[in-house]
């Protein structure tokens, strides 16, 4: 079992990691989705004081108060700034640290070094969103119901105030960064910096800035594997046509594909699951595996068919 505590970003709570995390905790892991002073459930403690600190506070807190040890501590967004502090505050109860596309700050560094400042509002401390929740790739017509009454003013000096690091952050905790889309710069150069740090690294890029209601189920397979040197896995929807995922981790990358199958008639016969694994040996090679397994509407797979590959150009086929 593995103890999650989901640090959330700007103008989000708490309530944005609704969806995910009843995934983990069917998979029997423990979740705390704490929310940030004066955001979500919390908004009616905005105040003009409330700063980077202020935030980095709230998760040490809970950290020490639900008594928590060996915590995969993950941030999404701005969670990043909070991450990087309590890492400071609180690092012997952390065992890693789980950049979500998020920021990746140094030590002296605020977010407006990495970012510009969004317009604030005419009281000159309150941050509104700009735009919409669909900007952060939730398309969902029900999420985006559900999602962009909840966004919540940020209050500035959280943007404006600086982390202090005794150490660089490549020299302490076992860190990973995910990064979900390739549409913002300054999560980009994160990333590029977070794998020149030596970072475990993954892309999840079909899922947008918000991939914890957007993509759930993807993060829920990510995540519990980060630390243990396992393959990770990426599930498929419960309902529609077809879903695929690309995975990126350092030269591999992963493919999993799955549709629903039907005979003449148009009737459901079951789904197909195809899965594929390409690893780069180098510029201009690689070597692949291939598996789709036919499974029938109790569950059964009915027919494997694995595909090996010594490189790019040649396949070969088993059936087992």
């Amino acid at each position: 079992m593995t103890t999650f505590v989901l640090v959330h970003g700007a103008w989000h709570g708490g309530w944005c990691w609704k969806k995910l995390t009843p995934l983990l905790q069917a998979a029997k892991h423990q979740v705390f989705t704490p929310t940030l002073t004066g955001l979500g459930e919390r908004a009616h403690l905005l105040t003009p004081e409330i700063d980077l600190h202020t935030h980095i506070k709230d998760i040490a807190l809970v950290l020490e108060y639900e008594d928590l040890q060996h915590v995969v501590l993950v941030g999404h967004s701005y969670g990043g700034m909070v991450l990087a502090g309590v890492a400071e505050a609180a690092g012997t109860r952390v065992e890693q640290l789980v950049f979500l596309d998020a920021f990746l700050p140094e030590n002296g560094k605020a977010l407006t070094d990495y970012a510009p400042m969004p317009p604030m509002r005419d009281d000159g401390w309150r941050v509104p969103m700009p735009g919409t929740i669909r900007d952060f790739g939730v398309s969902d017509e029900s999420n985006i119901a559900w999602g962009e009454p909840r966004l919540g003013d940020q209050p500035y000096r959280t943007f404006t105030q600086s982390v202090q690091l005794s150490a660089p952050m490549s020299e302490s905790l076992p860190k990973t960064f995910i990064l979900l889309s390739k549409d913002t710069p300054w999560f980009v150069e994160a990333a590029e910096r977070a794998q020149r740090q030596g970072f475990r690294y993954y892309e999840l890029l079909s899922a947008g800035h918000d991939a914890m209601i957007s993509q759930p189920h993807a993060l829920s397979q990510i995540l519990p594997n980060l630390h243990t040197g396992k393959e990770i896995p990426i599930g498929p929807p419960k309902k529609g046509p077809a879903h695929g995922i690309w995975i990126r981790s350092g030269n591999n990358y992963v493919l999993t594909f799955e549709s629903f199958t039907f005979d003449d008639k148009g009737i459901n016969t079951g789904k197909i699951r195809a899965h594929l694994t390409i690893k780069m040996d180098g510029p201009d090679h690689f070597t692949a595996t291939h598996t789709t397994d036919l499974i029938d509407l109790a569950g059964k797979v009915t027919k494997k068919v694995l595909y090996g590959a010594s490189d790019g150009t040649r396949m070969k086929v088993e059936m087992p």
